[in-house]
């Protein structure tokens, strides 16, 4: 994706997984730094300590959210999601390979760090090893027949040499060249000119398993302002909800009981609860819980829940251009005209984003100083502590006794 660190790219991006309906996305060179995860697990990342380079990470569907075990973020590089599937769970690794003009070194390290990690996964799992690889597998599979198929895109470098030798030790396949497309449909990457188009975003999956997968191909409508293109495989494979998970139930909205026909109508219904004859209490304690349940029961009745529906800051105009912009993208390659008028309309969105963004805070800033006009402090200073809100990384990962790294909740509660 380039980056995810301007206004409204990751909205933009949500959106665009919604209209090619994703379950998982796998993203690359982030520029997030630290890790962690956002809206319980909507986006989980995994980047560098200080600088906004690489990053790793995956975008989850609400499906997907539902049926997450576990994520381990390794390095800015390599980031490892669990899924409880059927028949076997599933196992996700996004890659961010160095990149052509790193050194021999730097790709022998990323290859022992993936090879280590690889190591620690269960061998009943559905493995898939997806990502931006920089390496270009080709489409001549003579002597690799049981690791690529026959229908790649270009000529192997020596980068794709090193990879397919992985994939081999590994019992991997690449899922891209198993499949006959038009060459619009297998190259992921293009050069800002256009010149240069190559196949260096790949999904993998083990060998064993390769027969779940029912299509692999790119697509070109999505658009991100990236030079990469969307990768989707389609896997025939159940995911199962994660059922460890316990709802929460939602607020009660006690600052409304302050209110006097909330109030009122409280008053009155506690008499009737109270006036109903109670259980044989003998302890002080018992009528005490009793009461207390009586009071939280009558509350929950008669004021409203405080529901905190996540509202999107982008609005539809912004989301129509975008739409606009993935149609000129289309037709960029046909003249200079084109590719000017792209250039404009990919500007005219990150403007209106901006301006949505800004639009949102000033109405935040509205909220609040009616809240304190109107006497409502107590959602005054919530609003004011969700703008002021800094972002906390949540320990997700930890080691048991034998250094082995644990994924799941209940693994890391033990």
């Amino acid at each position: 994706v380039q980056t995810l660190r301007s206004t409204g790219k990751l909205e933009l991006l949500m959106h665009e997984m919604k209209n090619y309906n994703c379950d998982i996305l796998g993203l690359s060179e982030m520029r997030w730094t630290l890790s962690g995860e956002i809206n319980e697990g909507e986006v989980i990342w995994s980047g560098e300590q200080q600088h906004h380079v690489k990053g790793v990470g995956f975008l989850l569907g609400p499906r997907t959210q539902k049926a997450l075990i576990g994520f381990r973020p390794v390095s800015p590089r390599i980031i490892v999601a669990r899924f409880r599937g059927v028949p076997t769970n599933i196992t996700v690794v996004q890659v961010y390979a160095p990149i052509a003009d790193s050194t021999e070194e730097e790709i022998e390290t990323f290859y022992e760090e993936l090879d280590s990690v690889l190591g620690t996964i269960s061998k009943k799992d559905i493995l898939i090893v997806m990502g931006d690889w920089n390496a270009k597998v080709g489409q001549d599979n003579n002597g690799w027949e049981h690791v690529m198929g026959r229908y790649g895109y270009g000529q192997r470098n020596e980068r794709g040499d090193r990879l397919l030798e992985f994939a081999a030790e590994c019992s991997l396949t690449v899922c891209n060249t198993r499949y006959q497309h038009k060459d619009c449909h297998k190259w992921t990457w293009t050069s800002p000119d256009g010149s240069h188009k190559n196949m260096i975003d790949l999904i993998l999956i083990t060998r064993r398993w390769k027969t779940s997968i029912r299509n692999c191909r790119s697509y070109q409508g999505p658009d991100i302002s990236s030079d990469h293109s969307l990768v989707m495989c389609k896997m025939q494979a159940r995911l199962r909800r994660n059922y460890s998970v316990k709802k929460t139930e939602p607020r009660i909205n006690t600052h409304r009981l302050q209110e006097p026909p909330f109030q009122e109508k409280f008053q009155q219904e506690l008499e009737q609860e109270l006036q109903v004859a109670k259980e044989d209490l003998s302890t002080i304690d018992e009528k005490a819980n009793w009461l207390a349940k009586k009071i939280v029961t009558t509350a929950a009745k008669v004021a409203p829940h405080e529901f905190m529906p996540r509202r999107s800051w982008i609005t539809q105009r912004t989301l129509q251009l975008a739409d606009e912009k993935r149609q000129l993208k289309q037709r960029r390659s046909d003249s200079a005209a084109a590719a000017d008028c792209y250039r404009k309309k990919s500007n005219e969105v990150r403007k209106a984003a901006r301006e949505d963004k800004e639009g949102w805070l000033q109405q935040q800033c509205h909220e609040i100083e009616a809240g304190f006009q109107g006497n409502r402090t107590r959602e005054a200073y919530r609003l004011i502590k969700q703008m002021n809100k800094v972002w906390q990384p949540r320990l997700t990962e930890i080691k048991d006794i034998n250094g082995q790294m644990l994924q799941s909740v209940q693994e890391v509660s033990e």
